[in-house]
């Protein structure tokens, strides 16, 4: 939501510079559709001022930025550094932050933050937004989108197409190396990787992990503080770990369920197909607190079982 914010602020900018007309023209436009939001905040195509424009820009740091569009490096102040290519868009912003938007058309890369940094360069049609001190997103392959945002935190797509990396929290990190795959780290020090095709990892709370190692339509779901769920091996598994120290594991498995639900709750399968293990194991002691410890609410259970 900021990233397509930032769309805005920068049209008012760009209004202000007299090049509206140039970005208008640009691929990259269509992010700001990404939310509602953006979308009633700026209309570039007639040129229309953003609301709060005026205040939007008095925040950007004008002793750092630098702003390139289509080639062309049309602001540049301070060590922020941007870098776009043919039909391309990159804006930093902050001391040292650098953004680049190179390597095909319609790639769009936004750094905020003392020391942030976007790369948006393996194909077409990526996007990549660091905001905060040390940040990075990396969007490096063909309609990928990476978001980071906090202090340190990281969002990784490598070479491949139709993946979305989310990272959210101080030190959160998301890693995604096939396609197809969704990964979101929402916390401090949350983490979250997947290395197979079609697959899911989300993480959310602090210290917080879900992975996918190896295998393809797999889902890890970790939420909670110092939740686990992680994914080793085979196919169309799913590892959910639902309370804080809760932990879920799926081995070398096929067509398996691995469910830990509430505090301090383990679930685990090693080894085959078709195999499930929920933890606890009577469904009356995962719904009434007073049967088990480490029992959950049901309409939290409901609202976390609608993630996967």
């Amino acid at each position: 939501m900021k990233s397509a914010k930032l769309v805005g602020r920068v049209g008012g900018l760009a209004v202000g510079l007299g090049i509206g007309s140039a970005m208008a023209a640009m691929p990259w436009v269509a992010f700001a559709d990404l939310t509602a939001d953006a979308a009633s905040s700026i209309d570039l195509g007639g040129l229309a001022l953003p609301a709060g424009a005026d205040s939007a820009a008095s925040s950007f740091d004008f002793s750092n930025m630098s702003l390139s569009i289509d080639g062309m490096t049309l602001f540049h102040d301070g060590t922020a550094t941007a870098t776009s290519g043919t039909g391309d868009f990159a804006f930093a912003d902050g001391a040292g932050s650098i953004a680049n938007a190179t390597g095909g058309a319609g790639n769009t890369a936004i750094a905020e933050g003392a020391g942030a940094g976007s790369t948006a360069d393996g194909g077409t049609g990526d996007f990549a937004s660091a905001s905060g001190v040390d940040s990075f997103a990396n969007a490096n392959g063909t309609s990928d989108y990476a978001s980071a945002t906090g202090y340190e935190s990281e969002a990784n797509s490598f070479v491949n197409s139709n993946t979305t990396v989310i990272a959210n929290g101080a030190n959160s990190s998301v890693v995604i190396d096939e396609n197809n795959d969704l990964g979101i780290a929402d916390g401090t020090n949350a983490s979250a990787a997947t290395l197979g095709t079609n697959d899911v990892a989300a993480a959310f709370g602090s210290d917080s992990s879900a992975s996918v190692l190896e295998g393809n339509d797999d889902v890890a779901a970790a939420s909670g503080a110092n939740s686990v769920a992680e994914v080793e091996l085979g196919n169309t598994d799913v590892a959910s770990a639902f309370g804080d120290g809760s932990n879920a594991s799926i081995g070398d498995a096929s067509n398996s369920i691995a469910a830990a639900l509430g505090d301090g709750q383990s679930a685990s399968e090693a080894f085959g197909v078709g195999l499930t293990d929920i933890e606890p194991s009577s469904l009356a002691a995962i719904f009434d607190p007073s049967l088990a410890a480490g029992s959950v609410d049901a309409t939290l259970l409901t609202e976390f079982l609608g993630l996967l």
